[in-house]
């Protein structure tokens, strides 16, 4: 493929991942937001934090986590069609290198705990770690790689 086309493909599909996020962050525009973090005090109050605090924030992130989650299923897509071609170990282990990356984009969206029912921002159960603990399976799968 020559770079004048490879540079084509990249920037469509990023401006179709750029659209999917953006029709993802309106479908959900306030999901992960304070206004889903309403929490109960012990005395039966609600606290909120103000509709402006973090609203953007969260909107942003969303936006980013779900582009990214995007952009690396077409990258996992792309290295299954390598690996049904060549059955090399170098593909195998960039797809579980991708997939480590796309459960770690996956988990630290806003909108997680909250589908999972965590919908204090204090509490929000394993999502507090599961993110991380996706990035350092990506990281093994990459060293393994560099030392094989």
């Amino acid at each position: 493929m020559s770079n004048r086309k490879a540079a084509r493909r990249t920037i469509l599909i990023s401006a179709v991942a750029v659209l999917g996020a953006v029709a993802f962050v309106m479908l959900f525009p306030e999901r992960g937001g304070p206004d889903l973090y309403a929490a109960s005090k012990s005395d039966g109050a609600v606290s909120r934090a103000p509709k402006h605090a973090f609203g953007w924030y969260h909107t942003l992130k969303q936006f980013f986590t779900t582009f990214t989650v995007l952009l690396l299923t077409v990258l996992l897509i792309t290295y299954v069609r390598i690996y049904r071609e060549m059955r090399s170990h170098f593909a195998l282990s960039l797809i579980m290198f991708t997939v480590a990356l796309i459960l770690y984009a996956v988990t630290s969206m806003p909108i997680m705990p909250i589908l999972f029912g965590f919908t204090d921002p204090e509490n929000i159960g394993p999502f507090r770690f599961l993110p991380e603990m996706f990035a350092s399976f990506a990281v093994v799968f990459l060293l393994y790689q560099s030392n094989n």
